[in-house]
């Protein structure tokens, strides 16, 4: 909501803007925030932006031994 009040501050002051900050700021107060518990159901958690799932998890490749055929 922060930023949202920001930019219509910083961008009405820019000539040919309209009404752009203003319709942003309405998208924002407009805009339902969900509960952290229902958001976070269903979803994969990500850590350091890498995306983790057991389902996603793939195990390498045993390596071969001599004498195995390919």
């Amino acid at each position: 909501m922060r930023d949202a009040e920001l930019f219509d501050s910083k961008i009405s002051k820019i000539d040919g803007a309209g009404d752009l900050g203003s319709h942003i700021l309405n998208l924002v107060k407009e805009k339902k925030v969900e509960s952290p518990s229902t958001s976070q159901q269903g979803r994969s958690t990500t850590t350091n932006e890498t995306e983790s799932t057991e389902s996603s998890v793939r195990e390498a490749p045993a390596p071969k031994q001599s004498g195995e055929a390919s």
